[in-house]
């Protein structure tokens, strides 16, 4: 029994179950687009990059901008990209970056995160722009924290979301215990 606001409450059962949890699969590549405000994609961007930033959809461009025009990486790598293109709503991501990611996956979380085959996303959108690939880390190698000495405190949260969100999409579904 629980008492809450002058009331008396008593639990008639306790179920326990175990769910998936896409990784993220909601969050598709493309849909990362919409995190950070892509262009063609309405106020969901907006609203998706303030939820998780707390950013403006123009403050979240200007910084994926800065990270897609490229970040000084120091004198061994000098000027460096780290995200694809950003003004995209594609779901797509080349063969080789699912390469990469599937690598990075297996090596970071155990090879039991890797679904059996690298996950492909269709476009929902009908007006979806397909020219460009998915935003994505240009090396999922280069992850948050390797990167963080370089970038200021915003270009880290953005890096570091685009950057986890791409892996997740590539990882298979998490379980969880409700």
């Amino acid at each position: 029994r629980v008492d809450l606001l002058g009331r008396s409450f008593a639990a008639l059962s306790i179920g326990f179950a175990i769910v998936e949890a896409a990784g993220w699969t909601e969050i598709t590549p493309g849909v990362i687009a919409v995190l950070v405000g892509a262009v063609g994609i309405g106020n969901l961007g907006s609203f998706a990059a303030s939820r998780k930033l707390g950013f403006s959809t123009n403050r979240t461009m200007r910084l994926a901008q800065g990270l897609y025009e490229g970040v000084s990486l120091g004198a061994d790598e000098g000027q460096v990209g780290l995200i694809s293109y950003m003004r995209t709503d594609s779901t797509h991501l080349a063969v080789d970056a699912i390469a990469e990611l599937r690598q990075v996956i297996a090596q970071r979380y155990g090879a039991h995160a890797l679904p059996e085959h690298g996950q492909l996303y269709k476009t929902k959108s009908k007006n979806a722009q397909e020219a460009h690939e998915a935003i994505r880390p240009t090396s999922a190698a280069r992850t948050p924290d390797s990167v963080a000495p370089y970038l200021n405190p915003d270009q880290q949260k953005l890096y570091e979301l685009i950057w986890k969100r791409t892996v997740a999409c590539q990882m298979i579904p998490a379980t969880l215990n409700t």
